[in-house]
């Protein structure tokens, strides 16, 4: 049975590290390849001027940002982080000069002038003789890199037209004591678009795989990775150190009240957030930190309000701060949370949840009257994550489960009554709706949480699909009255069927590993219908070490007591994913199978990592050996090694390049945001189109085809809000671009 690990406690082992026994360990990852490659196919790209020398061209891009009202509240149920993606076409955006300086506020590509006072001189025809006047002088003025407002002032004077020598003008070009060069670069100022954002900085991960037991699904993890999920630092020093996430707000009106008036002191303005070393991740160490600021506008300071030192995991505490300095109550007051931690890689965690700031609140409140959904959707198939189409509907009503569920939370210092639903949808088709009212909790007890599952015997997924892949929305709902937060009250589960069979859930949050020449680590699998196996398909994650030279071959048993091979492959090098696939496949000779069987690798000699999922447990199906017998894994978690009996190479589609040789093809996708429909219009009418919508887990949500069309048109009234990768294919080409839905 696949559930969602609720306690977890390793060593975990860095895999520079020499380990003093041969057996499996975990390692930390050096990168999170989830968003690695949900950033590879972008083509906006932030220019940072300081990497580039001063005569280089560059553009700088300006966003635009509201200054939002009180209540701020993010529960990290969705990702509101500003979207600082754009089209150059869109409208509202303002393209400028950049420059370093301008003089008597208008900007010169160069300008010379002398250091003190200069003349222009003439020809007095009254008195017969050459004079001169005081030139005025020229005040420069310097601005910074982004906002173009200036940072600092000086004079010069302008160079004299000439020199008198012996009475008499001479007209010459006089050397300037100080000579000013402009970089004429774009500036490009991308109005707000209103997208309901409450942070500025991505540097954190918005997520609900790294939280243990969280306030409400979905956090907010700090590491050592920048916002594209490389470490901040991409060098091998284990122990560099320094300021990693920086989490800042969006700006706050804390001055005026939202109907008029002023905050002052009598309003009880209170902040509060959870915080939680470690959770799911590895643990930060005690001179690792995070540290939450307050910025005071006026003063142009951030200032230190709460500090927390590295630690190993614990539940989620509750910090509360009140807002009492004037300093802080005016308009365009942020906070912000910084950590400290190892530059290097995926190292340090620190989660936090449920973050609030408004007025009128007290220091004595105990929790929210809020019951939220935690953790993440379950699989409705009755032992993995995934499983292949054909086989499941052979016999879909064995192989689904009975129940449907998750873990719930009451944040509320009293009892609830809470009742609970599920609805299962096929696209917008809902196949299945149980009635709230038929699965109630009258005595949901106070800051408890609960494994809520509902039946949905004896219905089962239509088997009537002929597509190779297919899936289905199921979504868990909840509702009690009152409720302080109606967003975490429903949990969306995308539960696909493709190809192959899976225990993991999609994301890695450590490496699995075995010591020793020869060493071997198999998983269990059932096959449920005869079929001839092609593939093996195994997440190689990125670590310390470089083991993309190692080497290894795949293995299928039918037995390991005793152990009985069925197929041995030829050696195999690791494989770091790249372009489309997160998980690598490696083809094999077609073996047929039916009933259990093994699949696995052997390794020639030194170590090779495998992606382990801690979230999703399938523990006694994980054996590794080193030498000796076989023996179950020694942590709970699922090991990324998916046997596949497909014949496609797409186990995993992230995203696919653009074709840019073929410029007939340029599709114009609007609204995005959308919360409806995506209209994709083209100049030309196409021959076949093909529009395929992906999540940023590579998960295929959206298909659509038409032939001699120009446009198409997709319903995405039915989909989360998040980022997406809409993928348009046709005969004149490919293109992918980033989509955002909202609600």
């Amino acid at each position: 049975m696949i559930y969602r690990i609720l306690l977890i406690s390793f060593l975990v082992y860095f895999p520079f590290l020499t380990v003093g026994q041969e057996k499996d360990s975990l390692a930390p990852l050096w990168g999170n390849e989830i968003l690695m490659h949900s950033h590879q196919f972008t083509n906006k790209t932030i220019q940072v001027f300081s990497n580039r020398a001063d005569n280089e061209p560059q553009n700088n891009y300006v966003f635009q940002y509201d200054t939002i009202a009180l209540p701020f509240i993010d529960d990290f149920s969705r990702n509101r982080i500003k979207n600082f993606s754009f089209d150059r076409n869109d409208p509202g955006i303002r393209i400028d000069s950049f420059f370093i300086f301008k003089v008597n506020g208008i900007y010169r590509p160069v300008y010379e002038g002398m250091l003190d006072t200069s003349y222009t001189y003439f020809y007095n025809s009254i008195a017969n003789v050459w004079d001169s006047t005081t030139n005025t002088f020229d005040v420069i003025q310097f601005l910074n890199d982004t906002f173009q407002t200036v940072i600092a002032e000086d004079t010069l004077w302008p160079k004299p037209n000439g020199r008198i020598d012996n009475g008499t003008f001479v007209s010459v070009d006089v050397e300037a004591d100080t000579i000013l060069v402009n970089r004429a670069d774009t500036i490009f100022y991308i109005p707000s678009n209103n997208d309901g954002a409450l942070w500025l900085s991505n540097d954190v991960y918005i997520n609900n795989t790294y939280g243990l037991f969280e306030p409400t699904y979905g956090v907010a993890t700090f590491d050592g990775l920048d916002s594209t999920g490389q470490p901040h630092i991409r060098a091998f020093t284990p122990n560099l150190k320094g300021e990693a996430d920086v989490f800042v707000s969006a700006p706050i009106k804390l001055g005026t009240k939202p109907f008029g008036g002023f905050y002052d002191i009598t309003d009880s303005l209170l902040f509060s957030f959870y915080f939680q070393p470690q959770g799911m991740g590895e643990r930060p160490e005690i001179n690792d930190s995070l540290t939450l600021e307050f910025y005071a506008p006026f003063d142009d300071e951030w200032v230190w309000q709460w500090g927390a030192k590295g630690e190993a995991s614990k539940p989620f505490e509750q910090v509360k701060i009140p807002v009492r300095e004037n300093r802080f109550m005016v308009d365009g007051f942020q906070f912000r949370f910084k950590n400290f931690a190892t530059l290097t890689g995926n190292f340090d965690h620190w989660n936090i949840d449920y973050v609030h700031l408004d007025a009128n609140r007290s220091m004595s409140e105990d929790g929210y009257d809020d019951v939220a959904y935690i953790g993440q959707g379950q699989s409705i198939i009755k032992n993995y994550s995934q499983m292949p189409w054909s086989h499941f509907k052979s016999n879909a009503q064995q192989f689904m489960r009975d129940t449907v569920g998750a873990l719930v939370y009451n944040n509320h210092s009293m009892s609830k009554n809470v009742s609970f639903g599920t609805d299962i949808l096929d696209g917008t088709n809902v196949l299945l709706s149980t009635p709230l009212n038929q699965n109630v909790e009258p005595i949901f007890q106070a800051k408890s949480s609960l494994e809520k599952y509902i039946n949905t015997s004896p219905f089962a997924l239509p088997d009537t699909s002929t597509a190779t892949r297919k899936a289905f929305w199921v979504k868990s709902i909840l509702n009690t009255t009152p409720d302080f937060n109606r967003l975490n009250d429903t949990l969306f589960h995308y539960q696909q069927f493709g190809t192959f069979y899976a225990y993991d859930d999609g994301s890695a949050e450590a490496a699995y590993f075995v010591e020793g020449p020869g060493s071997s680590i198999a998983v269990k699998f059932n096959c449920e219908l005869e079929d001839t196996l092609r593939a093996v398909n195994i997440f190689f994650p990125r670590t310390y070490e470089d083991y993309s030279q190692q080497f290894f071959s795949i293995k299928i048993w039918s037995s390991l007591f005793p152990e009985v091979v069925l197929y041995e492959s030829p050696f195999f090098n690791p494989v770091y994913s790249e372009g489309r696939d997160l998980v690598q496949r490696f083809d094999i000779d077609p073996l047929l199978i039916e009933g259990e069987f093994f699949v696995g690798i052997e390794q020639l000699n030194l170590r090779v990592y495998i992606g382990f999922d801690k979230n999703y447990n399938s523990q006694s199906n994980v054996y590794y050996q080193v030498g000796g017998g076989w023996q179950n894994a020694s942590f709970p978690g699922s090991v990324f090694i998916r046997p596949d009996f497909g014949t496609e190479n797409s186990p995993w589609p992230v995203s696919i390049g653009e074709n840019t040789a073929l410029h007939a093809f340029t599709p114009k996708v609007y609204p995005n945001p959308s919360s409806s429909v995506l209209n994709i219009k083209n100049e030309t009418s196409l021959g076949e189109l093909n529009a395929r919508l992906y999540n940023l887990l590579g998960s295929l949500v959206l298909i659509e085809k038409a032939q001699h069309v120009s446009s198409l048109q997709l319903d995405v009234s039915g989909l989360a809000t998040g980022m997406y990768l809409l993928q348009l294919e046709s005969d004149k080409g490919t293109v992918t671009q980033k989509v955002s839905i909202v609600r």
